[in-house]
């Protein structure tokens, strides 16, 4: 997307705390290519965890399956993490559900009413 590279320098800035409340930036690696991507991402915490959502269309999440080493950029900080992806219906509705109930504004994202 035309934002993304504005939105990681805007997260990675001086000025994140106008973003960095709701929006991170994820680093992984491509499991095939093995080369570094950075994604502008909108989370909220559950519990102790982040969460974020995306299309299944969408191909990047992917890589963040099994327990994939990833660095958060969160508050202005670099945070070393491990992902997981939630993929079974049964798991990603409830979740799902719990961060619209934080974050009301993404339903017409999600195309939720």
């Amino acid at each position: 997307m035309w934002f993304n590279p504005f939105m990681i320098w805007l997260i990675r800035s001086p000025f994140h705390r106008l973003l960095s409340k709701n929006f991170m930036v994820l680093t992984y690696t491509g499991r095939k290519s093995g080369k570094t991507y950075r994604v502008p991402l909108n989370y909220t915490r559950l519990g102790d965890k982040l969460v974020t959502f995306s299309y299944r269309e969408r191909t990047w999440w992917r890589n963040l399956r099994g327990d994939a080493p990833v660095v958060l950029r969160l508050e202005g900080r670099d945070v070393s993490a491990t992902s997981s992806v939630l993929e079974d219906v049964a798991d990603v509705a409830p979740a799902l559900a719990a961060y619209l109930r934080q974050m009301p504004q993404m339903a017409k994202y999600f195309q939720v009413g």
